[in-house]
């Protein structure tokens, strides 16, 4: 049999997940092999951290402490982990991707709403040049990031294009839905601010996608060297 020793930290639904897929070095290299754990295992040990933003499941560290591993634990090969790793997040970033920007279309649906109210009911007299600039920037930022976030999930599994474009998209959509919505969120003024207020709580939460699931500087970093370092076709 096999035992398991380390951490990790920063890891999602940790209470709510009742197995955890672990990524671990195994033999005398570098390889790693993923491992299917039931989270009421002997030998593993949640601690819960409060994040900032993603505050609707449970983050926290998993302190695995000699934990039992059997055979029928191991997912796939011995040493297919990192593919295994590298498939799953080509599938999931650009789910993030969508969801992210699919928070900032809400907010942006919801300003561009709030906007033409106070016009109709005559709070203001017209609209400022600077929204107007707003508006129209994040409009076609918003559209751009739907539409980059749409093509990075249509690669077969086989696809070489498929990761750098699931890397790039993931953090490329994030860092456009948390600009857009700064910046849309002071149209609405001090209210927005309130950290009850369902623009506040968006503004959290899309910082935090820039965190989790990789964060964006080291996706286009790792974008980058997958672009240089594979002849990877017509992109």
């Amino acid at each position: 049999s096999w035992r398991l020793t380390g951490q990790k930290t920063w890891i999602s639904r940790i209470y709510e997940a009742p197995v955890a897929v672990v990524f671990a070095k195994t033999g005398d290299g570098d390889s790693t092999t993923a491992i299917v754990l039931d989270m009421k295992r002997d030998g593993i040990v949640r601690e819960k951290r409060e994040s900032d933003g993603l505050a609707g499941w449970s983050w926290g560290l998993l302190d695995f402490r000699n934990t039992p591993i059997a055979d029928s634990d191991i997912l796939g090969k011995l040493e297919d982990g990192e593919n295994i790793f590298r498939d799953h997040f080509s599938y999931y970033r650009p789910i993030v991707a969508i969801t992210a920007v699919g928070a900032a279309a809400g907010v942006f649906d919801l300003l561009r709403a709030h906007i033409i109210d106070r016009y109709n009911r005559g709070s203001i007299s017209r609209y400022r040049d600077s929204a107007l600039e707003t508006f129209g920037r994040c409009f076609i930022a918003i559209q751009s990031a739907i539409l980059v976030s749409l093509n990075a999930g249509l690669f077969e599994s086989t696809d070489s294009r498929r990761e750098p474009w699931a890397r790039s998209s993931k953090a490329y959509a994030v860092n456009v839905a948390h600009s857009c919505v700064q910046e849309l969120s002071l149209l609405a003024g001090a209210t927005a601010f309130q950290r009850t207020h369902h623009l506040a709580k968006t503004r959290r939460d899309l910082m935090g996608f820039m965190y989790a699931d990789g964060i964006h500087d080291a996706l286009f970093r790792s974008t980058g060297m997958l672009l240089l370092a594979e002849s990877l076709g017509h992109l």
